[in-house]
């Protein structure tokens, strides 16, 4: 059943490139990584760092405005291939909404700058 969530949360959610370098902590530490896609439901870390199926864990980002945001996010599985983890956001405020939604409008216009 989750797989076939995963499935349709990719066909039908707007993703976005996006690849800013940040710090993310859970249980195993602190771990440097990226985000290589996102949408409002979630995005994929790329990272070496370890995480379990099932943690949330804390990154800090930066909006094209400057400010740096922090979110929260439960890992929903693990890409080998790909090393990294899918991640679902935890939102614990209004506010984390619209951050991400400013990093997908950034990443969006960036894809439309390169395409020109």
């Amino acid at each position: 059943m989750e797989d076939k969530l995963r499935r349709q949360s990719r066909r039908h959610d707007l993703r976005a490139p996006h690849a800013p370098l940040l710090r993310w902590k859970g249980q195993s530490g602190e771990h440097d990584g990226c985000i290589t896609e996102i949408s409002l439901n979630g995005c994929f870390l790329n990272t070496r760092g370890e995480a379990s199926v099932g943690e949330i864990i804390t990154f800090r980002t930066q909006l094209p405005t400057g400010q740096k945001v922090t979110l929260h996010a439960e890992t929903v599985h693990r890409d080998k291939k790909l090393v990294g983890y899918g991640l679902r956001f935890v939102y614990t405020t209004p506010e984390e909404r619209m951050f991400v939604a400013q990093l997908i409008a950034e990443a969006t216009d960036a894809v439309r700058v390169d395409r020109k």
